[in-house]
């Protein structure tokens, strides 16, 4: 399912998708963020849950499923494959990372500010 020559042949279509995919998340979940701490029935959203928020989130189920559904004789279903794929694939080592840092940035943070 995954063809390394593939990825490699559309690395800068694949980063490029990744990085405005990211950042129209970041943007919506800031969005998010700023209407419900201006509400007063919804939690506050710190810039530690916005980070989470950006991070988390399934991305792949339903992008693989699309993908597969082009029909063959689509001039472009490679480069769509291919980004899709290697999209997943920087969600995982990317995102997941990012995630569980912020997460363990915030409990120090919460502990140091906790008196003994």
């Amino acid at each position: 399912m995954i063809d390394l020559a593939l990825l490699s042949h559309y690395w800068r279509e694949i980063l490029s998708v990744f990085v405005v995919t990211t950042f129209i998340r970041a943007v919506m979940m800031g969005q998010f963020a700023w209407v419900s701490n201006k509400t007063d029935k919804m939690q506050n959203i710190t810039s530690d849950w916005w980070l989470i928020l950006t991070f988390a989130g399934v991305k792949g189920g339903l992008s693989i499923l699309m993908v597969h559904m082009i029909p063959d004789v689509f001039e472009f279903k490679t480069l769509f494959e291919a980004i899709v794929i290697g999209n997943i694939i920087l969600s995982i080592f990317i995102y997941s990372p990012l995630m569980m840092l912020t997460i363990k940035l915030r409990q120090a943070h919460l502990m140091a500010k906790t008196p003994h």
